[in-house]
């Protein structure tokens, strides 16, 4: 099982390009991150 983990660190960043990537890559399981400051 592959593992993906996608992340963005400001507020004008989007997560959905990175998981797209990792679902197009074999990622069964996604793991997601918002962090700011």
């Amino acid at each position: 099982m592959l593992i993906g983990c996608a992340r963005v660190s400001t507020t004008g960043q989007k997560l959905e390009a990175q998981i797209e990537q990792l679902r197009n890559a074999g990622c069964e399981r996604i793991y997601q991150e918002k962090r700011t400051g």
